[in-house]
């Protein structure tokens, strides 16, 4: 009897080594893998076309990903839930291409771009603009339109939308919530000290809706 449970233990251990050494020796080539992979060289053709494929947001910084994690994630195939595109990539990449004979153009494909700060929009969009200044077009696609990727598309010569598609355009705008009446039913006093009449940030306190020198900078403001 002591044979046979000494017999099956030893059949167990040595499955047992052998999965352990499997999976030892497939982490050790995707880890040297991981290590040889280099950035790939590309070759620039002559009258190329700069492909943009802004998948994801527009960020200025990438979201901090823990090393042990990233290794497991490209060892698995998976990447981060929310795609991101460094702002300084893009500027840089249409900048160079402004400057690279080689590069005749830009594509501009939009499809999977989610979006991006107003800020970071304008940058983008200056850099377009003065990629068009230097002679070479753009072109723009995209599946489906937000305010975001049109504001992008309108510095395109040439615009392309899928038979499919549409756009959505919510506009510019903002508001404000006002407190007096809240804050006299509650019995709150305010103390503000405030100098000249374009000083509006206490105004929720103070009134129930928007005074005429606030509205008149606010309504300059939005024609910058």
């Amino acid at each position: 009897m002591r044979n046979v449970f000494g017999k099956l233990f030893g059949f167990i251990n040595g499955i047992r080594k052998v999965i352990v050494n499997l999976v030892f020796f497939i982490v050790l080539f995707v880890f040297v893998g991981f290590l040889m992979s280099g950035e790939e060289t590309i070759e620039v053709p002559t009258d190329g076309i700069l492909v943009l494929n802004l998948n994801g947001y527009i960020v200025e910084e990438e979201t901090y990903v823990d090393p042990v994690d990233e290794f497991f994630n490209q060892a698995l195939g998976s990447g981060p839930s929310i795609p991101e595109v460094l702002l300084s990539d893009v500027i840089d990449s249409i900048e160079q291409a402004a400057s690279d004979e080689r590069i005749s153009g830009i594509y501009l494909n939009l499809s999977s771009f989610m979006g991006a700060g107003m800020n970071k929009l304008e940058l983008i969009g200056n850099a377009l603009s003065e990629f068009r200044d230097s002679g070479k077009p753009i072109y723009t696609y995209g599946d489906y339109f937000s305010q975001p990727q049109y504001y992008l598309a309108a510095h395109a010569d040439a615009i392309y939308l899928n038979p499919l598609g549409g756009m959505m355009f919510d506009g510019m705008g903002g508001n404000n919530l006002y407190y007096k009446d809240l804050l006299d039913k509650l019995k709150v006093s305010t103390h503000v000290f405030k100098v000249g009449d374009y000083k509006s940030a206490v105004e929720p306190y103070i009134r129930n809706d928007m005074s005429d020198e606030a509205n008149k900078i606010n309504r300059l403001m939005s024609l910058m």
